[in-house]
């Protein structure tokens, strides 16, 4: 195959995760952090939730299931400062609950700005 990140149609599924993963993922993260995205600007007195869930997930049941369950996580965890919007992933199904409350704290951390910073390579500690 040749380079670029587009989606092509014969692909096969490992191919465009690899590419998402090598090309995508580490471009849109580089966006996100020069347009300081990637924490809470303001903080409101009420913070309120946003939950998506699209058709990749499946049908109208599933993605229902999907919501309550983020819905429910975060109700029962500890709420960011600000507005926050989670989108369910279809790992959600076959998720346990103690890996979605971990993935909901690893996110409000890294949303937060409190999340593990990564050391960039070839600097010495």
């Amino acid at each position: 195959h040749g380079g670029g990140v587009h989606l092509r149609p014969k692909d096969i599924p490992v191919e465009k995760e690899r590419r998402h993963r090598l090309y995508r993922l580490p471009a849109a993260q580089a966006f996100v952090r020069a347009n300081r995205l990637d924490h809470v600007i303001l903080s409101s007195p009420r913070p309120r939730l946003g939950v998506v869930a699209s058709r990749k997930i499946g049908g109208a049941v599933r993605r229902s299931r999907a919501k309550r369950l983020l819905r429910e996580v975060y109700r029962r965890a500890e709420r960011p400062a600000g507005d926050l919007v989670l989108i369910a992933r279809r790992a959600i199904e076959e998720a346990s609950w103690p890996d979605l409350e971990r993935a909901y704290r690893t996110a409000t951390r890294m949303a937060t700005g409190r999340g593990r910073r990564q050391r960039r390579r070839g600097r010495q500690a």
